[in-house]
């Protein structure tokens, strides 16, 4: 047998070294800059970017290879490598005819409009060029206040080449900059009328259009340049603007669905993305993508704004009030920013500063008039209540000194803002704060009104049912509904999904089935019937539905890329690449394309590959800190320190500050240099202002990964009294507690918290005595968490869990709007065992069925669910339960009380 395995390995040698030779030998003979101009016809010009720069460093004289490598990066907008390639060119005797129109368009990026005007005379060049030159020489003009010239430079150009869209085209932008929108749609016509397909013709009638107040048609004229340019991320952005105007939120996140699938780092893309999120109340999504573009936040419209909204929404206080101050400096005269920074103010227990920006409102001449409170508390509680009110009511309640109140009232003022809402969204608003009582009774009044849409009641009297815990009510409901108007789709999904959740998952498969069969591209019915599926084990089922949806929208990446992801869960690897190797060969190299591709190379256990597929993200853009991070992460994994150490430390060059990097840079110098250089390296780190207060942790953090405790403890007690903050009295607290000095890092973080409220320590000390059974202790700091975060399902579901141990008859109403705010397995586990205990038997075991299949592993949830089981009479699936839990090795809290269970059980027998 040895003798076959030599044998074998020496033949595969051979084959190997063959192979290899052959390959090192086709590379030097292939050329790179035949490959690229191949490459560019096929509108592959990630590829071609790769081979010309191949092309320059193997012969940098070579001026047709700095031509072309100018206009790929042109197109990519890298304009200031575009200017140096295509002036290198030039310098090398590349035509002036075919370098000097790119060339100027890239002063133009860069908006060096004097230096254009100043290099680029209108003379000396064929027409056809001289035409496209004057187009830029035009828009620097109106950009430097030059009317006059600008329109002689637009009409210079449009006598040179009468045939061509570009002169009007850029007649039209000159006439739209001075103000006189008839004669730019007449010039943007004329632009059509020579090339209908021109995008950026349709994209500017569009936007005459939309300033006169004709948004319908300005949709018309962007579904045409969509038609033309399906995949480009920009036509797609400027349609999804539209559309966000026109309320129509769900055909404007197909758009930046489409726009974000092709360009992952669009800052337009991700900025609308973090609106319609904001929409939905998702608030950590919508984190995640305004994390993506904070640099660029100040110059987006409202976006520092919408940056406070979404960090307090996510409990981040000390950054929201950052934003929220930076966005008022900007903004004095808008109410809405004052009023969130009044409510971020009140979460960070500062209620002189709240009142002061709550005062500012009232001098903008926007508050009620005073001695008017009790006609305003009226307003504010009723079902008109306004902005304006509400922002004046919560200041009378800081006066009163409830800051609890007054904090909800301007959140309520900040969501409705600038326009009121309606009975149907006050219903909305209610249950997403977890408000059962006010959602009801805004959901009563919404029924009496005689204009009230009968298929928008039924869908949100599901919706309450649900929040009560009525599943069978809430079915009924939306029976109703789906009959008296089948087309109507949302009750048809939440229908499905009460179905599934009463365990009648045919029914709910059908009915989302028949919404596909006439809408195969609906975005919640396919997530619906997807999930359900997926945790059917029916992987390969749900890979039919994405099929449909991409038949339907077959331009859409993401559905592609849903596919590709299906089939690879599936095990069906052969299929998933390909399905992604039809991906038209423009978007071939796109980091989305890429991203699932690396995916799916790791799912196979091929990390080499996968890695490949990272690094060649970040070959097309170096700053895509997702991409370099994940790669970073890989090779770790593989072991390859000095490379992922070497990323890490470019990737900080190019984003000083960043926390994540900042965190591996310190553990990959511990790894590939040891434990000093490490603590070298946060020392100076922390010597760098951009770095703080990150750089405070990393030296505590460090000793702390090398398990010598009181090190850490000592590192971290250094760093306190110069810059105390939260996560290093946390951190600090965890040393200690690692170092056997459990009862230093109680006192320490309850010395913090009573020198100044601070949530996120309370929680942390809440769980600390949770574990030491410190129950009165425990729920002090958790409703003292509640009084400033009143949505904040983690502490609600752990003081519902206290209650229930101290048998306080508020812990069902805790644990229910835990759940209704975050229905997370945990908080499913947590009622589903309150209703239990409390006799609730029936839901109770709905629930805590549904907690069990999420949390498969997790004991104390298994043993929740076989008593359940047994409590409703179900005694044989208890005891199966039972045997299954008590069968693996290892303890935990109650499994005494499932031995007893088991016992009970057998006796029964």
């Amino acid at each position: 047998m040895r003798k076959t395995i030599i044998a074998a390995l020496a033949a595969s040698f051979v084959l190997v070294g063959g192979a290899g030779g052959w390959l090192g030998y086709r590379h030097f003979l292939r050329d790179p800059l035949a490959v690229a101009r191949d490459q560019m016809k096929r509108g592959d010009l990630r590829s071609a970017q790769l081979e010309l720069r191949s092309a320059v460093r193997r012969n940098p004289d070579n001026t047709e290879a700095h031509f072309r490598l100018g206009q790929v990066q042109l197109q990519f907008g890298d304009v200031v490598a575009a200017e140096k390639e295509l002036k290198a060119a030039r310098a090398g005797g590349w035509p002036d005819a075919q370098t000097v129109p790119p060339l100027a368009r890239a002063y133009l990026a860069q908006e060096r409009f004097v230096d254009l005007l100043r290099d680029f005379p209108p003379d000396k060049l064929p027409p056809e060029p001289m035409a496209a030159v004057l187009v830029s020489r035009s828009v620097a003009q109106i950009a430097s206040h030059d009317g006059i010239a600008a329109l002689a430079s637009a009409g210079a150009a449009e006598r040179l080449m009468p045939l061509s869209a570009e002169p009007p085209l850029a007649a039209a932008r000159i006439a739209q900059a001075l103000g006189d929108h008839g004669q730019a749609l007449q010039k943007v016509n004329q632009a059509l009328r020579l090339d209908p397909r021109l995008v950026e013709a349709l994209g500017l009638k569009a936007d005459i259009l939309r300033k006169q107040g004709d948004l319908d048609q300005a949709l018309v004229q962007l579904d045409a340049a969509v038609a033309v340019l399906p995949t480009a991320a920009r036509v797609r952005l400027a349609r999804a603007r539209a559309l966000l105007a026109a309320g129509d939120d769900a055909a404007a996140h197909a758009d930046v669905d489409a726009a974000l699938a092709v360009d992952p780092r669009s800052t337009l893309g991700l900025y609308l993305q973090s609106v319609l999120l904001i929409r939905l109340k998702d608030w950590p999504a919508a984190d995640v993508s305004l994390q993506k573009i904070q640099p660029m936040l100040p110059q987006m419209p409202r976006g520092e704004y919408y940056y406070a909204l979404v960090k307090s929404n996510v409990n981040q206080f000390e950054q929201a009030a950052e934003a929220a101050g930076h966005y008022v400096a900007r903004n004095p005269g808008d109410p809405d920013g004052l009023r969130l920074l009044a409510r971020i103010d009140l979460a960070l227990g500062q209620q002189p500063a709240a009142a002061a920006a709550l005062k500012r409102v009232a001098d903008l001449g926007k508050a009620a008039p005073a001695g008017a409170e009790a006609a305003l508390k009226s307003d504010a509680a009723g079902a008109d209540a306004s902005p304006e009110a509400l922002t004046h009511t919560a200041s009378l309640q800081i006066d009163a000194g409830d800051a609890g109140a007054a904090a909800r009232d301007p959140e309520q003022a900040v969501e409705r803002a600038p326009k009121r809402a309606d009975g149907a969204n006050r219903v909305i608003a209610a249950l997403a704060v977890g408000d059962v009582a006010g959602a009801t009774a805004a959901l009563d009044r919404l029924g009496l009104q005689p204009n009230a849409d009968p298929v928008v009641v039924g869908n949100l009297t599901g919706l309450v049912r649900m929040a009560r815990l009525d599943f069978d009510g809430a079915r009924a409901a939306w029976q109703d509904v789906v009959r008296a108007a089948p087309d109507a789709v949302p009750p048809r999904i939440n229908l499905a999904r009460v179905l599934a959740l009463l365990g009648n998952a045919a029914e709910a498969e059908k009915l989302l089935t028949g919404t596909l069969e006439s809408q195969p591209a609906n975005r919640p019915a396919l997530l619906a019937l997807v999930e359900m599926r997926v945790a059917q084990g029916r992987a390969k089922d749900a890979v039919a539905v994405v099929q449909a949806a991409r038949k339907a929208m077959p331009g859409l990446l993401g559905f592609l890329l849903s596919e590709a992801a299906l089939r690879a869960r599936a095990g069906d690897f052969a299929g998933a690449y390909g399905v992604l190797d039809e991906v038209p060969l423009e978007q071939a190299q796109s980091p989305a394309l890429l991203t699932a591709r690396a995916q799916i190379l790791l799912a196979q256990g091929r990390g080499p590959d996968a890695a490949d597929a990272w690094r060649q993200i970040l070959l097309g853009n170096a700053g895509d800190a997702e991409a370099r991070q994940r790669l970073i992460q890989l090779l770790m994994r593989m072991n390859q320190l000095p490379e992922a150490l070497t990323l890490a430390r470019d990737g900080l060059t190019r984003m000083p500050g960043n926390s994540e990097l900042l965190q591996l840079v310190a553990v990959l110098t511990w790894r590939t240099a040891g434990l000093d250089a490490a603590l070298a390296m946060a020392d100076d780190a922390a010597r760098q202002p951009v770095n703080l207060p990150t750089a405070r942790l990393l030296k505590g953090g460090l000793y702390m990964v090398a398990r010598r405790y009181p090190d850490a403890v000592a590192a971290y007690a250094a760093e306190l009294p110069d810059a105390p903050f939260s996560a290093l009295v946390i951190a600090h607290a965890a040393a200690l507690r690692a170092a056997g000095r459990g009862d230093e890092a109680t006192a320490l973080l309850r010395d913090w918290i009573a020198r100044q409220p601070d949530p996120m320590v309370a929680e942390t000390l809440a769980s600390l005595d949770i574990e030491a059974r410190r129950l009165d202790d425990a729920e002090s700091h958790l409703e003292s968490v509640l009084a400033v975060r009143p949505t904040d399902a983690v502490a609600l579901n752990n003081l519902a869990w206290v209650y229930q141990q101290k048998h306080n008859p508020k812990a069902r109403d805790l644990a229910e709007k835990a759940y209704l705010l975050a229905p997370s397995p945990q908080t499913t586990d947590t009622l589903g065992w309150i209703l239990t205990e409390q006799g609730n038997l029936p839901t109770g075991l709905l629930l805590l069925r549904r907690a069990a299949t999420l949390l498969k592993n997790d004991p104390a949830v298994q043993y929740h669910l076989a008593a359940a089981l047994r409590a409703n009479g179900r005694h044989e699936a208890a005891a199966a339960v039972l045997t299954a839990l008590l069968a693996k090795p290892g303890g935990f809290d109650e499994k005494p009380q499932a031995l007893q269970l088991q016992a009970e059980l057998a006796a029964v027998k």
